[in-house]
C-alpha cells in the first residue's frame, strides 16, 4: 500500500514537471533577442524590423557597389598601361605577320612563274619530240641502219630526255608552288589571329581610357595615375 502511494506520488511530480518545462518553452518572452538589428520576438514589432532591415540590407548593396566602383578606378590607370604595352606588341606582331604575309605571297607568284615556264618548256619540248618523230626514216633504213637513220635515232633520244628533265622542272615548280600556298595560308592565318589580338588589346584600351577620363570628370586630381604621382607633393 505504501509502495503504491509512493509511485501515484512521483508520477504526479512528474507531470507537473512536464507542465512547467511546455509552460516555459511556449511563454512569449517580453525582450529582442539579439540578433541583426535586434530582432523582436513580438509580431507586432515585426513590420517595423523588416523595414529597417530591408534598408539596411540596401544601404550594404549600395556601399558595395560603390566600393567596386572606386576600387575599379584605382585599379584603372595600372590596367591601362598594361594594355597599352599589349596593344603596342600586338601592333607589332601584326607589322611583322603582314610583311612576312607579304613576303610568302610574292614567293608564291614567284612559284607560280616559273611553274609556268616550266609547263610552256615542257610543252616545247614535247612539241619537238613530236616533230622530230613525224620525221622517222623509212622502214628499210632503220632495218640497214643508215647513216640518216642513226642520226634520227641519237636525235629521237636527246629529245626524250629534254622531255624527261621538262617535265622532272615542271614537277619541282609544282611542288614549290604547293609548298608557297601552304605557307601563304599559314601566314594569312597569323595575320588574322594578330588582327583578332591587336582588335582586342585596342578596345580594351579604349575602355580603360574613357573609365579614367569618366573618373577625373567626377575626381579631379584626386585620380592616382602617374600624372598625379609625377606632381610634386
Amino acid at each position: 500500500q505504501f509502495g503504491g502511494s509512493r509511485r501515484l506520488g512521483g508520477q504526479a511530480r512528474r507531470r507537473r514537471l512536464r507542465g512547467y518545462r511546455r509552460r516555459v518553452a511556449t511563454r512569449a518572452l517580453p525582450f529582442a533577442i539579439p540578433g541583426p538589428l535586434g530582432v523582436c520576438a513580438r509580431p507586432h514589432q515585426h513590420r517595423g524590423w523588416r523595414r529597417a532591415r530591408d534598408a539596411y540590407r540596401d544601404a550594404l548593396a549600395a556601399s558595395r557597389r560603390q566600393i567596386a566602383a572606386l576600387e575599379t578606378v584605382r585599379q584603372a590607370p595600372h590596367q591601362r598601361d598594361a594594355a597599352a604595352a599589349r596593344q603596342a606588341a600586338a601592333e607589332q606582331s601584326l607589322r611583322q605577320g603582314r610583311s612576312e604575309t607579304a613576303q610568302a605571297h610574292a614567293r608564291l607568284d614567284t612559284a607560280k612563274e616559273a611553274k609556268a615556264a616550266a609547263g610552256i618548256g615542257l610543252a616545247t619540248a614535247q612539241a619537238r619530240l613530236t616533230a622530230h618523230q613525224d620525221m622517222r626514216p623509212g622502214l628499210w633504213a632503220r632495218l640497214f641502219g643508215t647513216a640518216a637513220a642513226r642520226q634520227w635515232r641519237q636525235a629521237l633520244d636527246t629529245l626524250h630526255s629534254a622531255v624527261a628533265a621538262a617535265r622532272g622542272r615542271h614537277e619541282q615548280a609544282g611542288s614549290a608552288v604547293t609548298e608557297a600556298e601552304a605557307r601563304a595560308r599559314v601566314a594569312n592565318v597569323r595575320v588574322l589571329e594578330a588582327q583578332a589580338v591587336h582588335d582586342k588589346a585596342t578596345a580594351e584600351h579604349r575602355a580603360l581610357c574613357a573609365t579614367i577620363d569618366e573618373a577625373r570628370r567626377t575626381l579631379g586630381d584626386r585620380l592616382a595615375d602617374a600624372a598625379f604621382f609625377a606632381r610634386p607633393h
